[in-house]
């Protein structure tokens, strides 16, 4: 046979295998008119594998016990057009299972035994941990080759993560394993040229993701002399699977098929795994005849995400990504449809260059760094157009242009020049109204009014406010203007009755202006919203930034820093309610606007990057966390704002504490308690806010005494305040914990019941914080032995996580710690239950949450050891410990209870010694013997004569 006919032969059978007889005998005579040798072949090879698909159907009952050279069959995995694949048991010389691949009976034709032994050698070359690795090759009695492979118990890739639920995050994550082990592919000269999720198998070992890349069986080497049959890398040849080829290999456009055939198969499998579709209508392509195919392949554009979302819905693909319909649409849409349609660009040059190059765009995004890939500008998309309709584009372009070319650039010109001169003229009056008040305002004021005394700044704030309010009666506008400055004023001074009520007048004056001003309107919203955020109203925040951002899109002009701050404003909103994913979307969207001005605003791309740091520390995504937050503290510095950056050194702080790194975070903790007592009152919030900070970290490092006392003072800060506020409520959290862990349960217990109520009272009973709060109480309840309080506390804690789900330390946290009370309390099966669920809540892979995923372990290897199962016991606490610890030095103080815990399971399975040796390994850690003493088993260690501590407490 001719390339020419042996082009189509495998996309035909490919088409043909799963249609019935009566559509095949259509299709047949639709396509294959007048080539009568290529049509004998394909029923010859349809026949064939009828006849195989028979043998298959016999062997599957008679399949165990037979065997193939050293393998026994089990029982079928999968069937190809050529081949079949078992599940085998080797004999000898070792026993472990295997999938033998072997060709089937009649399809042993030149060129497939070709390609067979060539996907032999290429994965025998290959050495990754997600590619399949060869064991063994050999033959049949009757001649047929074989080969024995590594046995991969998963399914499909967009199988695996629709019955895991896995989010786009998670799902982006498995998809760079598969772009790694292509790449390697790659670097050994080897495409792949069938990618597809059938051919990447997925599963859970250990808790972990288990990826394997499989059935190389049509690839074709790069480099001269890497496999000896050539036959089967013809240049011309179709082999793949339709919809997950590339234009070139299907031949509907003249390249070669190289590397980058394979990024346009990713892309493809990208695009599935994200939206649950393909990027073309599978259906029709299949269905049309083959020369309107490679037109469809050549000419048409993959749809957009948001495009074919609206066609096929997205109610169960949302669901299934564990999500809704609109947040799936929100993240599919800009840079994840830029990434996917990028790999899947039908010229090969302007795809990304390698399996490494588009891996490393998929991780920027999962970074928040710019990606690469862009939207395909409207220039590209018209170039695209007229290549397609040459003829009618241009004569339509030639008319147009001599048309109206003219005539619109005049009628645009003059109107903006009109515009321009009336805003100008009015912002000038309005400047000069407002500087004869501020003029006049601090003018030394009449002895009458001051009684000769010298105005502070909230007498002079009390003086321009009667002055607006009694003589400035004339211009809306400069009232507006001159009402917003007094309310930021008295807001900044925690006036806060005051500052809302004149940033309300502020919005009423705006409103009067006429004609109306929608920009000016727009800007007092997002002053008042900004109002109710520092007052802690935040019920009507949504309403008011949604119809700022609806004034802001209907001018002509826009404002696109004030929008920037209007989604600042959504966005926050969105993270004080916990619903952490919107509220990132649109930080992201508020950065692009900023950053894309001629002069950028330093103030509000601190507030954004210190925001979307907030929000990353949150999920444990912690170097994302200190890029965004350094990013921040640079434009704080540009913007002349220290008492912001007295709240990015605090959050810092606590970064580097949940990193293991409490030294560094305490230089940030200080230098912000430093700052914060320079610029502040000695009873300001941002002081409370600093001791805070400095207070977690003296913590980390076992300091007690000194935490503790850092922490009342930051609590009687805010309590003399007499209101009750957010900030309130988490610092008495956090004070509960403190107490807690130094062993005074009845403190713990009543800062952490005032906490919850507090929580409740500012963000009400479903929030992430009051959650957390519910479960520090469960806590306190636990250690004061209330088992009882403990449990409802616990259960009620999970709940709230669960509802909003947006929790996974926080839950795994809770989980896990719930599990240690069951644990120790001899509820052997609700602790395990709990642990697993623990475990579940995390993502492993991720560096910020490995620690909590180890404390999930070590707490299951105590359970172990309690139930006499000391080997399982010491390999969870082994790859928890080594989790633990990570980087962090072995004398490192976060490794105490790693040890002690440890040191438990040892001496539970008789090995007093090792016990001994972890227990002075947590001393070097700087362990105290109250520390011990959280683990009672240990107490039978005391009269030792190698103990470590004094036998006395």
């Amino acid at each position: 046979m001719t390339d020419g006919p042996w082009n189509r032969l495998r996309t035909l059978f490919d088409q043909l295998h799963a249609m019935n007889p009566p559509e095949r005998a259509a299709f047949l005579d639709r396509e294959l008119l007048g080539e009568p040798e290529l049509r004998a072949e394909l029923e010859k090879l349809l026949s064939d594998s009828a006849s195989a698909a028979g043998f298959l159907e016999e062997r599957k009952a008679s399949a165990s016990g037979s065997t193939v050279g050293p393998y026994r069959l089990i029982e079928p995995l999968g069937e190809g057009g050529f081949g079949v694949v078992y599940l085998a048991e080797q004999l000898r010389p070792i026993r472990r299972r295997v999938a033998l691949k072997l060709i089937k009976p009649g399809m042993d034709t030149k060129q497939v035994i070709a390609r067979f032994k060539a996907e032999q050698q290429a994965l025998a070359l290959m050495d990754h941990p997600g590619i399949a690795q060869v064991f063994d090759a050999g033959e049949t009695e009757a001649g047929r080759p074989y080969f024995a492979m590594e046995y991969v118990p998963g399914v499909a890739i967009t199988t695996f993560c629709d019955r895991e639920k896995l989010r786009l995050d998670e799902r982006l994550k498995v998809f760079l394993q598969v772009c790694d082990a292509i790449q390697h592919a790659h670097q050994k000269g080897v495409i792949h040229r069938d990618i597809k999720p059938s051919n990447v198998l997925v599963s859970r070992r250990d808790g972990a993701v288990s990826l394997k890349v499989i059935d190389f069986g049509i690839i074709k080497a790069t480099g001269e002399g890497l496999l000896a049959e050539r036959t089967m890398t013809r240049e011309g040849t179709v082999l793949g699977t339709v919809g997950y080829m590339s234009p070139e290999q299907i031949g509907a456009i003249d390249a070669p098929v190289d590397t980058r055939s394979d990024i346009y198969s990713l892309g493809v499998v990208l695009y599935e795994l994200l939206s649950g579709s393909l990027p073309f209508d599978i259906a029709r392509l299949r269905r049309v005849a083959w020369s309107e195919a490679l037109r469809m392949m050549r000419e048409e554009e993959p749809t957009p995400f948001l495009v074919n979302a609206a066609r096929i819905g997205t109610g169960e693909i949302a669901e299934r990504r564990s999500t809704d319909s609109r947040s799936l649409l929100r993240e599919l849409k800009g840079e994840l449809d830029w990434i996917a349609l990028r790999a899947l660009e039908k010229e090969p040059d302007r795809r990304y260059g390698s399996a490494s190059e588009l891996a490393a765009d998929v991780r920027r995004y999962l970074a928040d760094q710019p990606v690469l890939a862009a939207a395909p500008s409207t220039m590209y998309r018209l170039r695209k157009y007229a290549r397609r309709h040459r003829v009618g584009v241009g004569a339509a372009a030639l008319v147009l242009l001599a048309i109206v070319g003219g005539a619109i650039a005049a009628g645009i010109g003059f109107r903006r020049a009109v515009r321009a001169e009336s805003v100008a003229r009015q912002e000038a009056e309005s400047s000069r109204q407002v500087a004869d008040f501020l003029v006049g305002l601090f003018h030394a004021p009449s002895p009458d009014r001051s009684k000769g005394q010298i105005l502070g700044a909230r007498e002079l704030l009390d003086e321009g406010t009667h002055r607006i309010e009694s003589d400035l009666k004339g211009d809306p506008r400069v009232r507006a203007r001159l009402l917003g400055a007094m309310g930021d004023s008295y807001l900044n001074l925690e006036s806060f009755e005051e500052g809302l009520r004149l940033t309300r007048a502020s919005l009423v004056a705006s409103e009067s202006v006429r004609p109306l001003d929608e920009l000016l309107i727009a800007r007092h919203l997002d002053k008042l919203a900004n109002a109710f955020s520092m007052t802690g109203q935040t019920d009507s925040i949504p309403g008011i930034v949604d119809r700022a951002i609806s004034l802001l899109q209907a001018h002509s002009g826009g404002d696109p820093d004030l929008l920037a701050s209007c989604l600042y404003r959504k966005a926050k909103w969105w993270m004080q309610r916990g619903d952490l994913a919107p509220a990132d979307s649109v930080l992201s969207a508020a950065i692009g606007i900023a950053e894309s001005q001629p002069a950028p605003n330093p103030s509000r791309l601190n507030r954004l990057y210190s925001t979307r740091a907030t929000i990353a520390h949150m999920r444990f995504e912690l170097d994302v966390a200190e890029r965004y937050f350094l990013r921040a503290l640079q434009y704080t510095e540009s913007a002349g704002e220290p008492s912001r950056s007295i709240a990015i050194h605090r959050r810092l702080a606590g970064l580097y504490v949940d990193r293991g790194e409490s030294a560094k975070g305490l230089e940030h903790a200080v230098h912000a308690v430093a700052l914060a007592r320079k610029l502040y009152s000695p009873d300001h919030d941002g002081v409370a806010d600093a001791l805070g900070g400095q207070a977690q970290v003296l913590n980390s490092l076992k300091r007690d005494a000194e935490a503790i006392s850092v922490q009342e003072e930051a609590v009687a800060i805010l309590k003399a305040k007499g209101r009750r506020t957010e900030h309130l409520a988490y610092e008495l959290q956090f004070l509960a914990s403190l107490y807690r862990a130094a062993g005074r349960f009845d403190l713990a217990v009543a800062r952490a019941e005032e906490s919850c109520a507090v929580h409740r009272e500012t963000l009400g009973p479903d929030h992430l914080r009051t959650g957390g709060a519910m479960a520090e109480l469960a806590r306190c309840y636990a250690s004061a032995g209330r088992k009882p309080a403990a449990d409802a506390s616990f259960r009620a804690a999970i709940g709230v996580f669960d509802r909003i789900g947006e929790a996974s330390v926080y839950l795994s946290q809770t989980l896990k710690d719930y599990a240690d009370l069951c644990r120790d309390d001899g509820r052997f099966v609700p602790a395990e239950r709990l642990y697993a669920r623990a475990e579940a809540a995390l993502d492993s892979t991720q560096a910020g949450l490995r620690p909590f995923f180890a404390q999930a372990l070590i707490g299951r290897a105590g359970l172990r050891s309690l139930q006499g199962l000391h080997a399982q016991a010491e390999t969870l606490m082994a790859t928890g410990f080594r989790m633990k610890q990570g980087d962090s030095p072995p004398d490192d103080v976060g490794l105490i209870d790693a040890h002690l815990a440890w040191a438990e399971v040892r001496l539970r399975g008789g090995d007093r010694a090792a016990a001994i040796a972890h227990i002075r390994r947590a001393a070097r850690c700087g362990a105290k013997l109250a520390d011990v003493a959280k683990y009672p088993a240990l107490a039978r260690l005391r009269t030792r004569p190698d103990y470590p501590f004094a036998t006395s407490p």
